[in-house]
């Protein structure tokens, strides 16, 4: 059984009461992130 956080409580409550959270706003970055060995591309298999 896992740890239920307070992000994941408040979601679930917030779904089973009808008030959904906004989505998230994907904003454009000015320059890519530093090369720092931290980064990877994830292979898309699915189509």
């Amino acid at each position: 059984m896992g740890v239920i956080t307070p992000t994941v409580r408040s979601a679930t409550m917030a779904a089973k009461s009808g008030a959904l959270p906004l989505p998230m706003l994907a904003v454009a970055a000015a320059d890519l992130p530093p090369e720092d060995g931290g980064w990877a591309y994830e292979m898309k298999w699915d189509g």
